[in-house]
Protein backbone atom coordinates (compact mmCIF):
# COMPACT_ATOMS: atom_id res chain seq x y z
CA UNK A 1 0.00 0.00 0.00
CA UNK A 2 1.10 3.57 -0.60
CA UNK A 3 0.07 5.87 2.40
CA UNK A 4 -1.80 8.88 1.61
CA UNK A 5 -2.23 7.94 -2.56
CA UNK A 6 -5.62 8.70 -4.11
CA UNK A 7 -7.58 5.22 -4.45
CA UNK A 8 -5.37 3.23 -1.92
CA UNK A 9 -4.79 2.67 1.83
CA UNK A 10 -2.17 3.79 4.19
CA UNK A 11 -0.48 1.18 6.92
CA UNK A 12 1.19 2.09 9.68
CA UNK A 13 2.26 -0.42 12.74
CA UNK A 14 3.80 0.45 16.27
CA UNK A 15 7.90 0.22 17.13
CA UNK A 16 9.21 -2.42 18.92
CA UNK A 17 12.27 -1.74 21.12
CA UNK A 18 15.04 -2.61 18.73
CA UNK A 19 16.02 -0.11 16.89
CA UNK A 20 19.80 1.37 16.28
CA UNK A 21 21.57 4.78 16.25
CA UNK A 22 19.06 7.48 16.58
CA UNK A 23 16.00 5.50 15.54
CA UNK A 24 13.53 5.27 19.16
CA UNK A 25 10.96 4.45 16.21
CA UNK A 26 8.31 6.36 14.55
CA UNK A 27 5.32 6.24 15.99
CA UNK A 28 2.29 6.65 11.95
CA UNK A 29 -19.70 10.78 14.81
CA UNK A 30 -21.07 8.01 16.63
CA UNK A 31 -21.23 7.33 20.06
CA UNK A 32 -18.85 4.75 22.07
CA UNK A 33 -21.79 2.64 22.10
CA UNK A 34 -24.50 3.81 19.79
CA UNK A 35 -27.04 1.72 20.99
CA UNK A 36 -27.52 3.95 23.73
CA UNK A 37 -28.39 6.81 21.74
CA UNK A 38 -31.10 4.93 20.23
CA UNK A 39 -32.00 2.75 23.09
CA UNK A 40 -35.74 1.31 22.90
CA UNK A 41 -35.68 -0.50 26.33
CA UNK A 42 -34.48 -0.23 29.67
CA UNK A 43 -32.23 -3.79 28.48
CA UNK A 44 -29.97 -1.05 26.67
CA UNK A 45 -29.32 0.52 29.95
CA UNK A 46 -27.97 -2.51 31.54
CA UNK A 47 -25.87 -3.49 28.21
CA UNK A 48 -23.98 0.22 28.55
CA UNK A 49 -22.95 -0.95 31.94
CA UNK A 50 -22.67 -4.99 31.24
CA UNK A 51 -20.06 -7.33 32.80
CA UNK A 52 -20.29 -10.44 32.39
CA UNK A 53 -21.04 -11.96 28.58
CA UNK A 54 -23.97 -13.54 29.74
CA UNK A 55 -25.40 -10.24 29.95
CA UNK A 56 -24.26 -8.65 27.06
CA UNK A 57 -25.68 -11.70 25.19
CA UNK A 58 -28.82 -11.17 26.80
CA UNK A 59 -28.95 -8.03 25.80
CA UNK A 60 -27.86 -7.79 22.10
CA UNK A 61 -30.01 -11.14 21.37
CA UNK A 62 -32.96 -9.27 22.62
CA UNK A 63 -35.84 -8.78 20.14
CA UNK A 64 -36.61 -5.65 20.85
CA UNK A 65 -33.01 -4.30 20.49
CA UNK A 66 -33.26 -1.66 17.69
CA UNK A 67 -36.20 -3.55 16.47
CA UNK A 68 -35.41 -6.38 15.98
CA UNK A 69 -32.08 -7.44 16.37
CA UNK A 70 -31.79 -11.09 15.57
CA UNK A 71 -28.57 -12.65 16.91
CA UNK A 72 -26.86 -13.08 14.22
CA UNK A 73 -27.34 -9.53 12.60
CA UNK A 74 -24.56 -7.32 12.33
CA UNK A 75 -26.16 -4.94 14.79
CA UNK A 76 -26.35 -7.86 17.44
CA UNK A 77 -22.48 -8.96 16.51
CA UNK A 78 -21.35 -5.49 16.65
CA UNK A 79 -23.01 -4.94 20.08
CA UNK A 80 -20.95 -8.18 21.45
CA UNK A 81 -17.96 -6.84 20.41
CA UNK A 82 -17.81 -3.92 21.17
CA UNK A 83 -18.72 -4.50 24.84
CA UNK A 84 -16.56 -7.72 25.50
CA UNK A 85 -13.69 -5.70 23.81
CA UNK A 86 -14.15 -2.71 26.70
CA UNK A 87 -15.14 -0.13 23.62
CA UNK A 88 -18.15 0.53 25.89
CA UNK A 89 -17.54 4.14 27.36
CA UNK A 90 -20.02 5.49 30.05
CA UNK A 91 -19.24 9.01 28.78
CA UNK A 92 -19.67 8.42 25.10
CA UNK A 93 -23.07 7.17 25.40
CA UNK A 94 -24.17 10.57 25.55
CA UNK A 95 -21.76 11.71 21.94
CA UNK A 96 -22.22 15.07 21.22
CA UNK A 97 -23.26 15.53 24.18
CA UNK A 98 -21.35 14.70 27.01
CA UNK A 99 -18.23 17.00 28.22
CA UNK A 100 -15.04 17.14 26.42
CA UNK A 101 -13.27 16.02 29.40
CA UNK A 102 -16.00 13.30 30.42
CA UNK A 103 -14.36 11.02 27.64
CA UNK A 104 -10.77 11.30 29.08
CA UNK A 105 -11.79 9.83 32.33
CA UNK A 106 -9.35 6.35 32.60
CA UNK A 107 -12.04 4.75 35.30
CA UNK A 108 -14.84 2.85 34.30
CA UNK A 109 -17.02 3.73 37.25
CA UNK A 110 -19.79 5.93 35.96
CA UNK A 111 -19.93 7.74 39.56
CA UNK A 112 -16.22 8.83 39.35
CA UNK A 113 -16.52 9.83 35.35
CA UNK A 114 -19.11 12.47 36.55
CA UNK A 115 -17.35 13.94 39.03
CA UNK A 116 -14.17 14.13 36.77
CA UNK A 117 -16.19 15.66 34.06
CA UNK A 118 -18.62 18.05 36.06
CA UNK A 119 -16.46 18.43 39.50
CA UNK A 120 -18.20 16.64 42.44
CA UNK A 121 -21.61 17.52 43.07
CA UNK A 122 -21.82 19.89 40.13
CA UNK A 123 -24.68 18.83 39.38
CA UNK A 124 -25.12 15.45 41.48
CA UNK A 125 -24.01 12.45 40.40
CA UNK A 126 -27.90 11.01 39.32
CA UNK A 127 -28.25 14.06 37.52
CA UNK A 128 -25.12 13.18 35.41
CA UNK A 129 -25.66 9.25 35.14
CA UNK A 130 -29.21 10.44 33.76
CA UNK A 131 -27.99 12.95 30.89
CA UNK A 132 -24.80 10.54 30.29
CA UNK A 133 -27.11 7.82 29.31
CA UNK A 134 -30.91 8.30 29.72
CA UNK A 135 -31.70 11.39 28.29
CA UNK A 136 -29.70 10.32 24.69
CA UNK A 137 -31.70 7.22 25.11
CA UNK A 138 -34.85 8.02 25.53
CA UNK A 139 -37.02 11.01 24.59
CA UNK A 140 -37.75 13.24 27.59
CA UNK A 141 -41.55 12.45 29.03
CA UNK A 142 -40.81 8.47 27.87
CA UNK A 143 -42.36 6.21 30.36
CA UNK A 144 -38.95 4.14 30.38
CA UNK A 145 -36.87 6.96 31.41
CA UNK A 146 -37.98 6.85 35.20
CA UNK A 147 -36.66 2.60 34.80
CA UNK A 148 -33.89 3.55 32.54
CA UNK A 149 -32.17 6.47 36.07
CA UNK A 150 -33.16 3.50 38.18
CA UNK A 151 -31.08 1.03 36.66
CA UNK A 152 -28.14 2.90 36.11
CA UNK A 153 -28.27 3.58 40.12
CA UNK A 154 -28.37 0.04 40.73
CA UNK A 155 -26.41 -1.39 38.46
CA UNK A 156 -22.13 -1.71 39.35
CA UNK A 157 -20.30 -0.55 36.44
CA UNK A 158 -16.92 -2.51 36.12
CA UNK A 159 -15.65 -4.46 33.03
CA UNK A 160 -13.38 -7.07 32.07
CA UNK A 161 -9.46 -6.11 30.64
CA UNK A 162 -9.42 -6.13 27.09
CA UNK A 163 -7.47 -9.54 25.58
CA UNK A 164 -4.79 -9.14 23.85
CA UNK A 165 -5.87 -9.82 20.06
CA UNK A 166 -3.15 -12.35 18.68
CA UNK A 167 -5.19 -12.66 15.22
CA UNK A 168 -6.73 -9.84 13.19
CA UNK A 169 -10.12 -8.49 14.79
CA UNK A 170 -12.49 -6.62 12.83
CA UNK A 171 -13.31 -2.34 13.77
CA UNK A 172 -16.95 -2.74 13.17
CA UNK A 173 -19.04 0.49 12.45
CA UNK A 174 -22.56 -0.59 11.88
CA UNK A 175 -23.81 0.77 8.15
CA UNK A 176 -20.11 2.06 7.14
CA UNK A 177 -17.81 0.45 5.22
CA UNK A 178 -13.96 1.40 5.48
CA UNK A 179 -12.05 1.83 2.07
CA UNK A 180 -8.91 2.71 3.23
CA UNK A 181 -6.49 3.01 6.40
CA UNK A 182 -3.71 5.03 8.48
CA UNK A 183 -2.18 4.59 11.52
CA UNK A 184 0.67 4.96 13.98
CA UNK A 185 1.45 3.80 17.44
CA UNK A 186 -0.94 5.14 19.09
CA UNK A 187 -3.92 6.62 16.91
CA UNK A 188 -5.93 5.04 14.01
CA UNK A 189 -7.61 6.91 10.90
CA UNK A 190 -10.00 5.58 8.05
CA UNK A 191 -11.93 7.04 5.16
CA UNK A 192 -15.34 5.34 4.53
CA UNK A 193 -16.88 4.86 1.12
CA UNK A 194 -18.80 8.22 1.73
CA UNK A 195 -15.14 9.97 1.42
CA UNK A 196 -15.83 10.69 5.66
CA UNK A 197 -12.89 10.82 7.99
CA UNK A 198 -13.11 8.54 11.05
CA UNK A 199 -10.52 8.49 13.72
CA UNK A 200 -9.90 6.77 17.25
CA UNK A 201 -6.77 6.46 19.93
CA UNK A 202 -4.54 9.22 21.23
CA UNK A 203 -5.75 12.85 20.86
CA UNK A 204 -3.65 14.42 23.24
CA UNK A 205 -2.37 17.18 20.28
CA UNK A 206 -5.80 17.05 18.38
CA UNK A 207 -4.68 14.13 15.81
CA UNK A 208 -7.64 13.26 15.34
CA UNK A 209 -9.01 16.13 14.07
CA UNK A 210 -12.57 15.71 15.99
CA UNK A 211 -12.22 19.45 17.21
CA UNK A 212 -10.61 18.43 20.89
CA UNK A 213 -7.76 16.60 22.35
CA UNK A 214 -10.07 13.87 24.15
CA UNK A 215 -8.89 10.34 23.26
CA UNK A 216 -11.44 8.15 21.61
CA UNK A 217 -11.91 4.24 21.91
CA UNK A 218 -14.00 3.63 18.66
CA UNK A 219 -14.32 5.46 15.71
CA UNK A 220 -15.71 8.49 15.29
CA UNK A 221 -16.63 10.75 12.63
CA UNK A 222 -15.21 13.83 12.16
CA UNK A 223 -17.42 16.30 11.46
CA UNK A 224 -17.68 16.92 7.27
CA UNK A 225 -15.50 19.96 6.76
CA UNK A 226 -15.26 19.99 2.82
CA UNK A 227 -18.03 21.54 0.36
CA UNK A 228 -20.42 19.66 -1.06
CA UNK A 229 -18.89 18.64 -4.44
CA UNK A 230 -15.69 17.34 -2.54
CA UNK A 231 -14.63 14.60 -0.75
CA UNK A 232 -11.60 12.89 1.08
CA UNK A 233 -9.76 10.47 -1.25
CA UNK A 234 -6.30 9.79 0.47
CA UNK A 235 -4.91 10.26 4.70
CA UNK A 236 -1.76 9.77 6.16
CA UNK A 237 -0.20 9.38 9.76
CA UNK A 238 2.60 10.63 11.49
CA UNK A 239 3.54 10.40 14.70
CA UNK A 240 1.01 12.80 15.97
CA UNK A 241 -0.53 14.65 13.40
CA UNK A 242 -2.59 13.66 10.31
CA UNK A 243 -2.62 15.10 6.19
CA UNK A 244 -5.80 14.65 4.08
CA UNK A 245 -5.95 14.71 0.82
CA UNK A 246 -8.93 15.85 -0.92
CA UNK A 247 -11.23 14.98 -4.48
CA UNK A 248 -10.39 18.73 -5.54
CA UNK A 249 -6.22 18.32 -4.93
CA UNK A 250 -6.35 20.71 -1.45
CA UNK A 251 -4.52 18.78 1.18
CA UNK A 252 -5.50 19.43 5.25
CA UNK A 253 -4.18 18.70 8.39
CA UNK A 254 -4.35 18.06 12.13
CA UNK A 255 -2.72 17.43 15.42
CA UNK A 256 0.66 18.29 16.42
CA UNK A 257 2.55 21.68 14.92
CA UNK A 258 5.56 21.97 16.66
CA UNK A 259 7.66 22.34 13.79
CA UNK A 260 5.26 23.22 11.07
CA UNK A 261 4.40 19.93 10.09
CA UNK A 262 0.57 20.92 9.43
CA UNK A 263 2.00 23.40 6.58
CA UNK A 264 -0.47 25.99 7.64
CA UNK A 265 2.85 28.56 7.93
CA UNK A 266 2.42 28.77 11.58
CA UNK A 267 4.15 26.73 14.34
CA UNK A 268 4.77 25.73 17.83
CA UNK A 269 2.52 23.80 20.81
CA UNK A 270 0.13 27.07 20.54
CA UNK A 271 -0.56 26.07 17.41
CA UNK A 272 -2.00 22.67 16.83
CA UNK A 273 -4.59 22.23 15.28
CA UNK A 274 -7.52 19.72 16.31
CA UNK A 275 -9.72 20.74 13.45
CA UNK A 276 -8.88 20.00 10.20
CA UNK A 277 -6.70 23.37 8.60
CA UNK A 278 -5.71 24.36 4.69
CA UNK A 279 -1.96 23.63 3.97
CA UNK A 280 -0.77 26.99 2.26
CA UNK A 281 1.51 27.19 -0.56
CA UNK A 282 1.08 23.93 -2.58
CA UNK A 283 0.33 23.41 -6.72
CA UNK A 284 -3.61 23.32 -7.47
CA UNK A 285 -3.44 19.42 -8.23
CA UNK A 286 -2.10 17.32 -5.30
CA UNK A 287 -2.01 13.79 -6.34
CA UNK A 288 -0.28 12.37 -3.09
CA UNK A 289 0.11 12.74 0.71
CA UNK A 290 2.83 11.18 2.87
CA UNK A 291 3.70 11.79 6.58
CA UNK A 292 6.83 10.81 8.24
CA UNK A 293 7.27 11.66 12.21
CA UNK A 294 7.64 15.12 12.40
CA UNK A 295 7.82 16.20 8.31
CA UNK A 296 5.26 16.19 5.53
CA UNK A 297 5.42 15.58 1.81
CA UNK A 298 3.09 16.12 -1.15
CA UNK A 299 3.39 15.18 -4.59
CA UNK A 300 2.20 17.33 -7.47
CA UNK A 301 0.61 16.02 -10.77
CA UNK A 302 3.35 17.47 -12.74
CA UNK A 303 5.73 15.14 -10.72
CA UNK A 304 6.93 17.50 -8.48
CA UNK A 305 7.43 16.73 -4.15
CA UNK A 306 6.96 19.60 -1.66
CA UNK A 307 8.34 19.53 1.90
CA UNK A 308 7.96 21.04 5.05
CA UNK A 309 8.43 20.03 8.89
CA UNK A 310 11.38 18.93 10.57
CA UNK A 311 14.50 19.05 8.75
CA UNK A 312 16.90 17.62 11.33
CA UNK A 313 18.37 14.69 9.25
CA UNK A 314 17.59 16.50 5.69
CA UNK A 315 14.40 15.37 5.66
CA UNK A 316 12.97 18.35 3.19
CA UNK A 317 15.63 17.32 0.43
CA UNK A 318 17.16 21.37 -0.03
CA UNK A 319 20.80 20.05 0.90
CA UNK A 320 20.98 21.30 4.53
CA UNK A 321 19.48 20.03 7.69
CA UNK A 322 18.31 22.62 11.21
CA UNK A 323 17.92 21.79 15.00
CA UNK A 324 15.74 19.33 16.23
CA UNK A 325 13.28 22.44 17.16
CA UNK A 326 13.48 24.21 14.42
CA UNK A 327 10.11 25.05 12.14
CA UNK A 328 9.95 24.62 8.22
CA UNK A 329 5.83 25.60 8.51
CA UNK A 330 5.36 26.47 4.47
CA UNK A 331 5.76 23.43 1.73
CA UNK A 332 8.77 24.22 -0.45
CA UNK A 333 9.73 22.54 -3.57
CA UNK A 334 12.42 19.50 -3.66
CA UNK A 335 15.15 20.58 -5.26
CA UNK A 336 15.97 19.18 -8.69
CA UNK A 337 13.20 16.11 -8.12
CA UNK A 338 11.40 15.54 -11.71
CA UNK A 339 8.85 13.35 -12.91
CA UNK A 340 8.15 11.11 -9.36
CA UNK A 341 5.13 9.34 -9.36
CA UNK A 342 4.95 7.86 -5.86
CA UNK A 343 6.55 8.66 -2.24
CA UNK A 344 6.79 6.77 0.90
CA UNK A 345 7.89 7.55 4.26
CA UNK A 346 10.21 6.32 6.90
CA UNK A 347 10.34 7.99 10.40
CA UNK A 348 13.03 10.58 8.77
CA UNK A 349 13.59 9.57 5.33
CA UNK A 350 11.94 9.33 1.82
CA UNK A 351 11.49 7.14 -1.01
CA UNK A 352 10.67 8.94 -4.70
CA UNK A 353 9.90 6.59 -7.48
CA UNK A 354 10.47 8.53 -10.49
CA UNK A 355 8.78 7.24 -14.03
CA UNK A 356 11.99 5.66 -15.34
CA UNK A 357 11.50 2.98 -12.80
CA UNK A 358 14.35 4.45 -10.66
CA UNK A 359 14.02 4.72 -6.78
CA UNK A 360 15.64 8.29 -5.24
CA UNK A 361 16.02 8.65 -1.43
CA UNK A 362 16.68 10.94 1.28
CA UNK A 363 17.13 11.90 4.68
CA UNK A 364 17.81 9.61 8.17
CA UNK A 365 20.25 7.09 6.86
CA UNK A 366 21.81 5.82 10.23
CA UNK A 367 20.67 1.98 9.30
CA UNK A 368 21.76 2.36 5.22
CA UNK A 369 17.54 3.31 4.80
CA UNK A 370 18.96 5.53 2.28
CA UNK A 371 22.49 4.27 0.72
CA UNK A 372 25.42 1.99 2.17
CA UNK A 373 27.00 5.01 4.47
CA UNK A 374 25.59 5.55 7.49
CA UNK A 375 25.80 9.60 6.95
CA UNK A 376 22.24 11.58 6.77
CA UNK A 377 21.71 12.82 2.92
CA UNK A 378 21.19 16.06 2.52
CA UNK A 379 19.55 15.53 -1.10
CA UNK A 380 17.48 13.35 -3.30
CA UNK A 381 20.11 10.20 -4.20
CA UNK A 382 19.30 7.19 -6.54
CA UNK A 383 19.35 3.98 -4.52
CA UNK A 384 21.70 1.61 -6.52
CA UNK A 385 20.35 -1.52 -8.13
CA UNK A 386 16.78 0.17 -8.67
CA UNK A 387 16.02 -0.04 -12.36
CA UNK A 388 12.15 -1.37 -13.24
CA UNK A 389 10.15 -0.50 -9.47
CA UNK A 390 7.01 -0.36 -9.70
CA UNK A 391 5.76 0.53 -5.92
CA UNK A 392 7.82 2.04 -2.97
CA UNK A 393 6.64 1.32 0.62
CA UNK A 394 8.29 2.59 3.63
CA UNK A 395 8.07 2.95 7.55
CA UNK A 396 10.73 3.05 10.27
CA UNK A 397 14.27 2.92 9.28
CA UNK A 398 13.89 0.78 6.34
CA UNK A 399 12.47 0.73 2.93
CA UNK A 400 11.18 -1.36 0.05
CA UNK A 401 10.89 -1.28 -3.97
CA UNK A 402 7.72 -3.89 -5.71
CA UNK A 403 9.67 -5.36 -9.19
CA UNK A 404 7.76 -5.71 -12.28
CA UNK A 405 6.95 -9.82 -10.98
CA UNK A 406 5.40 -8.26 -7.93
CA UNK A 407 8.17 -9.18 -5.83
CA UNK A 408 9.59 -6.82 -2.66
CA UNK A 409 13.31 -6.12 -2.16
CA UNK A 410 13.97 -4.50 0.57
CA UNK A 411 16.69 -2.62 2.42
CA UNK A 412 17.50 -0.68 5.40
CA UNK A 413 17.22 -2.05 9.40
CA UNK A 414 16.93 -5.53 9.58
CA UNK A 415 18.06 -6.71 13.32
CA UNK A 416 13.91 -7.93 13.58
CA UNK A 417 13.46 -9.35 10.80
CA UNK A 418 12.68 -6.29 9.14
CA UNK A 419 13.43 -7.12 5.75
CA UNK A 420 11.68 -10.68 5.08
CA UNK A 421 15.11 -12.31 4.40
CA UNK A 422 17.11 -15.04 6.44
CA UNK A 423 19.65 -11.99 7.40
CA UNK A 424 20.16 -10.14 10.61
CA UNK A 425 22.28 -7.83 9.25
CA UNK A 426 21.12 -4.00 8.19
CA UNK A 427 21.46 -3.96 4.33
CA UNK A 428 22.91 -0.82 2.30
CA UNK A 429 21.17 -2.13 -1.00
CA UNK A 430 18.24 -4.51 -1.91
CA UNK A 431 19.96 -7.70 -2.09
CA UNK A 432 16.85 -10.28 -1.78
CA UNK A 433 13.23 -10.12 -2.21
CA UNK A 434 11.54 -10.85 0.69
CA UNK A 435 11.46 -14.65 1.24
CA UNK A 436 8.69 -16.55 -0.66
CA UNK A 437 6.58 -14.35 -1.90
CA UNK A 438 5.89 -12.53 -4.97
CA UNK A 439 2.56 -11.67 -6.97
CA UNK A 440 1.56 -9.20 -4.41
CA UNK A 441 -1.31 -7.26 -4.80
CA UNK A 442 -1.21 -4.57 -1.43
CA UNK A 443 1.74 -4.05 0.75
CA UNK A 444 2.05 -2.48 4.09
CA UNK A 445 4.94 -1.81 6.13
CA UNK A 446 5.10 -1.36 9.87
CA UNK A 447 7.98 0.00 12.21
CA UNK A 448 9.45 -3.35 12.17
CA UNK A 449 7.19 -5.60 10.32
CA UNK A 450 5.57 -6.07 6.70
CA UNK A 451 2.52 -7.23 5.59
CA UNK A 452 2.00 -8.37 1.57
CA UNK A 453 -1.28 -9.52 0.29
CA UNK A 454 -1.23 -12.35 -2.06
CA UNK A 455 -4.54 -13.38 -3.66
CA UNK A 456 -6.85 -13.62 -0.71
CA UNK A 457 -3.71 -14.47 1.44
CA UNK A 458 -1.72 -11.95 3.98
CA UNK A 459 1.90 -12.72 5.05
CA UNK A 460 3.71 -10.81 7.82
CA UNK A 461 7.51 -10.71 8.39
CA UNK A 462 9.21 -9.09 11.30
CA UNK A 463 9.44 -8.66 14.69
CA UNK A 464 6.25 -10.17 16.37
CA UNK A 465 5.31 -8.47 19.39
CA UNK A 466 1.53 -9.07 21.40
CA UNK A 467 0.24 -10.31 18.15
CA UNK A 468 1.88 -7.96 15.91
CA UNK A 469 2.34 -10.56 12.87
CA UNK A 470 -1.48 -11.60 13.15
CA UNK A 471 -0.06 -15.00 13.00
CA UNK A 472 -2.16 -16.41 16.12
CA UNK A 473 -1.08 -16.91 19.77
CA UNK A 474 1.24 -19.97 18.53
CA UNK A 475 3.69 -16.89 17.71
CA UNK A 476 6.37 -16.45 19.48
CA UNK A 477 6.31 -13.72 21.65
CA UNK A 478 9.53 -10.67 20.83
CA UNK A 479 10.81 -12.85 18.32
CA UNK A 480 11.95 -12.00 14.74
CA UNK A 481 10.17 -13.99 11.69
CA UNK A 482 12.85 -13.39 9.29
CA UNK A 483 10.74 -15.47 6.53
CA UNK A 484 7.12 -14.53 6.38
CA UNK A 485 4.05 -16.20 7.97
CA UNK A 486 0.63 -16.57 7.19
CA UNK A 487 -1.73 -13.79 8.80
CA UNK A 488 -4.64 -15.71 10.50
CA UNK A 489 -7.36 -13.82 8.92
CA UNK A 490 -10.85 -14.41 9.98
Amino acid sequence: MDPGRRGSDAWRSAPAPRQRRRTHGRTSSRSAAPWCDRALSANDAVLCKATTLSTINTVCNNPGFVTPTPADSPEALACRQAVANRRVDVCAAAGAGAPANCATSATANLFTACDVAYGVGTPTNASCKQSLVCDPAYAAGSPAHTNCVAILNSVPTTFPAPATPYTPTAVVVPNTTFTSIAFNQNASSALDSNGQLWSWGDNASGQLCLGDTAQRIVPTQVAPFLTAAASLVAISRGYDHLLALDSTGKVWGCGLNSVGQLGDGTSGAANNRSAPTAVVGLPANIVQVAVGAASSYALSADGTVWAWGRNQYGNLGNGMTATSTAANPTPAQVPGLTDVTMLATGRDHVLALKRDGTVWAWGLNGSHQVNASTTDVLSPVMVMGIVDARGVYANGNQGFYEDAEGRLWGWGQNGSGNLGIPDDEDQPSPSAAVFGVSGVLDVGIGALQGFAMRGTQVFAWGWSFHGSLGAGSSAIHTWPYRTPVLVALP
